[in-house]
């Protein structure tokens, strides 16, 4: 399968990726620019893309426009080249407001706290989930403490193998998001009944 694994994807996901894939990169490209990710898409058959990390040097302007902007621009073209799946590796800070004892799933609504670094993934996840709503790309958003970091684990591989060769069933509705943190706060309930081979 020929993917598009942008630079903001850990170097390991990606060789773990180009193992059993055709994958071309997006490094020193700026996804947020339509010029220059529309050269990257052609032929692609899916497009694997990370929450960007914050640099201890980037403004809370800047987290968000990456974040936002850079998802936005990436789907906007990879719908307009005909590529049929998307794939968003995002990490759980969102739910660390909710009580240490709460089991979350994927029902539960993200928590975000008031700062960019924190916002930035539950804003990244609205973009697929709308694109896929209005257009004809499949999302799918993984959330995992280890998925964004340079040593994903041996879950989070076998996950985003899964997503790659799953079939949408023709489903109206085609995004979707699953916790594969593979703990006792985040268990792989829906990641064990919907994406065979997980867990």
């Amino acid at each position: 399968m020929k993917i598009l694994v942008t630079e903001t994807v850990s170097s390991s996901f990606r060789a773990h990726l180009a193992n059993s894939n055709d994958v071309r990169g997006s490094d020193g490209l700026d996804v947020r620019e339509p010029d220059q990710v529309k050269p990257l898409l052609g032929g692609v058959e899916a497009l694997v893309h990370a929450v960007p990390t914050v640099a201890k040097d980037q403004s809370e302007e800047e987290t968000l426009d990456r974040s936002t902007r850079g998802a936005y621009v990436l789907l906007k073209e990879a719908v307009e080249a005909g590529v049929p799946r998307a794939i968003l590796l995002t990490p759980l800070d969102a739910f660390d407001a909710y009580d240490a004892d709460y089991v979350i799933d994927e029902a539960w609504r993200a928590r975000p706290g008031p700062e960019a670094g924190s916002l930035a993934p539950v804003l990244a996840e609205r973009v697929f989930r709308e694109f896929s709503r209005q257009g004809p790309i499949s999302t799918t958003s993984l959330r995992s403490r280890t998925i964004c970091s340079v040593d994903p684990s041996e879950v989070d591989r076998r996950a985003i193998d899964t997503v790659l060769k799953a079939d949408d069933g023709g489903s109206e509705y085609r995004y979707q998001v699953y916790n594969v943190d593979d703990s006792v706060r985040f268990p792989l309930r829906a990641a064990r009944s919907l994406l065979k081979g997980v867990g």
